[in-house]
């Protein structure tokens, strides 16, 4: 998610990072010692949080979960 927020993307800013919550929704059964598609997307940023939802699909396609994520990023100051 650092590279999708405009004041990082492109830098080697120091910054402070914490997930604030993240949750998942299980859609149907699912087998965990197999192989998934995880397809996560920024949604935004608006001041120091971000936003990003994944979708989770099996092998044969079928989507499974999907996962949402909130996180907290702030440039951290220099103090010499």
């Amino acid at each position: 998610m650092r590279a999708a927020h405009p004041r990082f993307a492109g830098t080697h800013r120091t910054t402070f990072t914490a997930s604030l919550d993240h949750t998942i929704w299980y859609h149907r059964p699912m087998k965990a010692d197999e192989w998934h598609l995880h397809d996560f997307s920024s949604h935004g940023y608006v001041g120091a949080r971000g936003l990003a939802i994944g979708h989770i699909f099996s092998m044969d396609g079928t989507h499974v979960a999907t996962v949402a994520q909130e996180v907290l990023m702030r440039a951290l100051e220099r103090q010499d």
